[in-house]
């Protein structure tokens, strides 16, 4: 049991075995929002099958903000510990990177079409079969 008042070592996220800065993993690129922004394109709103991805998006942006002093403030603190300008931040983030990806499907809207109605015909493809339907991913 930890004694209180004192933060627990953050895991950090790595790339090519070392840490990832803050270019890295922002600013918001929308790649965990994609799930979700399909489904508000094709269907016209989000449903609960992305819950997941948002939830994962959520810890990292708060433990950029909060924890690996990649944000507006470096003092460390526990994510559940943020102020209210905070929190703020951290869903403006999240909303940037949702818009983001809504933005990159309806640009990419055909691909996506196409990339469905194959897996619909054959089930399943390999990354590069798919990556040759819908073209390299867009660059930031």
């Amino acid at each position: 049991m930890r004694s209180p008042g004192r933060l627990r070592r953050p895991s950090y996220p790595w790339s090519k075995g070392r840490p990832c800065t803050n270019l890295e993993l922002g600013p918001p690129r929308g790649g965990r929002s994609a799930g979700r922004a399909a489904e508000i394109v094709v269907l016209g709103e989000a449903s609960t099958g992305s819950a997941s991805d948002l939830a994962e998006a959520t810890v990292l942006c708060r433990n950029m903000h909060a924890r690996w002093g990649l944000g507006r403030r470096i003092a460390v603190r526990e994510a559940s510990e943020l102020p209210r300008d905070l929190l703020l931040v951290v869903e403006q983030h999240l909303q940037q990177a949702s818009d983001l990806a809504v933005s990159i499907i309806v640009e990419r809207r055909a691909s996506l079409d196409r990339l469905a109605e194959t897996l619909l015909a054959r089930r399943s493809l390999e990354g590069r079969e798919a990556t040759a339907i819908i073209g390299s991913p867009p660059s930031d």
